[in-house]
């Protein structure tokens, strides 16, 4: 698996898919300094807050596109020459995947750090590394449904539903006692406690139950349970594709 994932980020590694996971960040981190002054506490939590609420499922979507695009010109050919299963193939993109979503959240750490405002803003050190963590695990779920809607669908319906699960995932039950039965709403959940601000914005108010860490480990489990199922699902549906043909 790691030589096919070495392979798949060698394809890519000098197209502007293979670069969008450092150039999302960093057009966030920018917008965030020319938006707060750059000086002022609340640079980290603007940071992180417009980053999941808006940004991190558009550049999953797009990243995912850009990753089948190419592939899906030549109809697959490139890859189901190989002596390989068609599924370790698509595995290997789901996991580049992952690896890329990890290297946009550490990108926004630290770029917190180097902004200066992560030790004493409103964000702490050890909750800018949390977020990391719960952010990757919290959207791993979404790469393999972006990649099956870019490869079946195009794409349009990969960049429309990542925008609407970025929307709704903010809008629907983060803040209820139903937020685990929404896969989009457990990392909005998730990073209230963990950064003490709420998808709008605003400070969580103290005393509120939207800062219980209590929410953490199930939110946790329940990610990768989704993106098990999906990946799963993903990876057997690309499988079947030569019979398709």
């Amino acid at each position: 698996m790691r030589e096919l994932m070495k392979a798949e980020h060698f394809k890519h590694r000098h197209t502007f898919g293979g670069k969008i996971f450092l150039i999302s960040p960093c057009m966030v981190l920018a917008l965030a300094f020319l938006l707060t002054g750059g000086g002022k506490s609340d640079f980290s939590a603007g940071v992180w807050n417009w980053w999941y609420a808006m940004f991190l499922s558009g550049t999953l979507s797009a990243a995912c596109y850009l990753s089948v695009r190419k592939d899906g010109r030549l109809g697959y050919h490139n890859l189901l020459m190989f002596p390989i299963p068609p599924q370790r193939l698509w595995t290997a993109k789901i996991l580049c995947g992952a690896l890329g979503l990890f290297l946009s959240n550490a990108v926004i750490y630290l770029g917190t750090l180097l902004g200066g405002e992560l030790p004493k803003g409103a964000v702490s050190g050890f909750g800018g590394l949390l977020a990391v963590l719960l952010l990757t695990v919290g959207y791993l779920w979404e790469i393999p449904v972006f990649l099956f809607l870019s490869a079946r669908c195009g794409m349009f319906w990969s960049i429309f539903a990542g925008v609407i699960l970025s929307v709704s995932g903010i809008l629907t039950v983060p803040d209820t006692s139903l937020w685990w039965l929404y896969p989009a709403a457990v990392p909005v959940r998730l990073m209230c406690p963990v950064l003490g601000v709420m998808p709008n914005g605003l400070p969580v108010p103290a005393g509120s139950e939207l800062l219980d860490t209590g929410v953490i480990l199930p939110g946790i489990l329940l990610s990768l349970m989704w993106f098990l199922i999906f990946g799963i699902a993903a990876s057997v549906w690309f499988g079947c594709w030569e019979d398709r043909r």
